[in-house]
């Protein structure tokens, strides 16, 4: 996807400095910081998405109850012992599960031309700037937004596209750190959720 060539990621990333640098009034510790928190930038209309830079999530808690509410403590280590058979699947999809429901809505809205449930639409992280977060662009419900700033069908796809290739790029980044620790690093663990 030419939207990712490097030429077009060191156009984008100056693009978003300078709009960066404007909201933090040139502070060199902020706009570097910022830029150090973004994994890859696109453009769609005149905003810059920004798509941050994913920490891998390797702790995982599973509460259990005895007071009849939730899973008792032996039906909680059986869910627990149950993961650890899968660990990698679980691994990876609770790593990439907050895109791919994204993906999902996304599609949802794609192929109802627009008329789900949710809207899919642009939401600025600094009022002052063009930056979009990769986070910000939400569903709502329809009669809460500007239709302005709602995604045409185009812009869906494009963005669905993009989303689709920051999960390649989750995934890989996970099963890089799987290749490197194995299941060494990662921690189940319960703990007793009180009535």
């Amino acid at each position: 996807m030419t939207i990712l060539s490097k030429d077009n990621q060191t156009n984008l990333k100056n693009e978003y400095h300078a709009e960066i640098a404007k909201v933090y009034n040139n502070s060199i510790k902020m706009t570097d910081y910022c830029l150090s928190c973004v994994k890859f930038f696109a453009k769609l209309r005149n905003y810059i998405i920004c798509f941050d830079k994913h920490r891998i999530d390797n702790d995982f808690w599973f509460g259990y109850s005895d007071c009849g509410q939730g899973m008792s403590y032996d039906e909680n280590n059986n869910r627990v012992e149950a993961i650890q058979n899968n660990l990698y699947e679980y691994f990876i999809n609770k790593n990439v599960e907050n895109i791919d429901t994204k993906i999902k809505n996304l599609k949802n809205y794609i192929e109802c031309n627009t008329n789900s449930r949710y809207i899919f639409y642009f939401v600025k992280v600094y009022e002052e700037s063009n930056i979009i977060g990769n986070i910000s662009m939400r569903m709502f419900y329809r009669n809460d937004v500007d239709t302005n700033n709602k995604l045409t069908i185009n812009e869906a796809k494009l963005y669905l596209e993009l989303l689709l290739k920051y999960r390649e790029i989750i995934v890989k980044q996970c099963n890089s750190y799987w290749k490197r620790y194995g299941s060494s690093k990662i921690k189940l663990n319960t703990y007793w959720a009180d009535c």
